[in-house]
């Protein structure tokens, strides 16, 4: 029964998923708002990814139960990757200005494959939802980057997970940069570029073209083209590619650092219990005097 139960939340919560992206279709071609289209698109990802945030939650459950120290240093890394990005990140030269180079994902992996894809995804959540109020994009770069970021760690948490090895650490993050990139040519095309065209230019796609002026020949004619495979692929395959190896740098120590935390923490959780045991024992012996 409880299977069943379980089996009839996860169909519904697909073909919610599934309606919703459904309906932004429809909405899009009956020229509604792009925020409504949008926000359906968003509501649709959320909800069909959710069976497989349950099942992820559930087994590193089972894998490991996380105390107090382990939620606080989770907690941490999504403090960090905020101000990572609020704050460090820059344009290259070479790409349009609104593109700035950032390792906002580097806790995130980080996180992920030491405690795990949900984890992972935690620190994104954190991050995504502190610099939503800081927002000068109308949320939609945020969201943008909130879909980029899962789809990065849950890509390398998973098959670090299964692969546990210095190899398979590399096969993982050789993937996200592949995932990340594809994705972010999808956000490009289908989110952001229709919403700041609307939103900002009024439609008017010679003030994206002046502003992506440095990639050669491009024009109203190839403009989508060429912003994806000229800006779009190579400065994401750069971006990932610094933060991967930063990943592949600081993991290990940072790790080790994370494991001495949490055995210093059953260490003082056993002493602990051993110190009231006794206190138990004593208070027993003095009750039968």
């Amino acid at each position: 029964m409880k299977k069943n139960s379980k089996l009839v939340r996860n169909i519904f919560y697909e073909l919610c998923g599934l309606a919703c992206i459904v309906l932004s279709i429809v909405f899009h071609v009956l020229a509604y708002q792009d925020i409504i289209v949008y926000t359906l698109d968003v509501l649709g990802l959320i909800f069909c990814l959710l069976p497989f945030i349950f099942q992820f939650q559930k087994t590193e459950t089972k894998k490991r139960s996380m105390n107090v120290i382990d939620i606080t240093i989770v907690a941490s890394m999504g403090a960090i990757a905020t101000i990572l990005y609020i704050f460090v990140k820059f344009p290259l030269p070479i790409f349009p200005t609104f593109l700035d180079l950032q390792i906002s994902e580097l806790p995130a992996l980080i996180t992920g494959f030491a405690y795990g894809p949900v984890s992972g995804m935690f620190v994104i959540l954190i991050k995504f939802i502190i610099k939503l109020p800081l927002s000068s994009t109308a949320m939609v770069g945020e969201i943008g980057d909130l879909i980029l970021g899962l789809s990065v760690v849950l890509t390398s948490s998973l098959i670090y997970r299964k692969w546990h090895t210095f190899k398979g650490a590399i096969f993982s993050l050789i993937s996200s940069v592949i995932v990340g990139t594809l994705m972010a040519c999808l956000i490009n095309y289908s989110i952001l570029i229709p919403f700041y065209l609307e939103f900002y230019f009024n439609g008017d796609i010679n003030g994206l073209i002046s502003m992506c002026s440095m990639i050669p020949g491009i024009n109203q004619d190839n403009f989508m083209t060429l912003y994806l495979f000229g800006g779009i692929v190579p400065f994401n395959l750069i971006r990932f590619v610094i933060t991967d190896v930063l990943t592949i740098l600081v993991y290990k120590s940072l790790h080790n650092f994370f494991e001495k935390l949490a055995t210093k923490s059953i260490k003082m959780k056993n002493h602990k219990s051993r110190c009231k045991e006794v206190e138990d024992e004593a208070s027993k012996s003095i009750s039968k005097s």
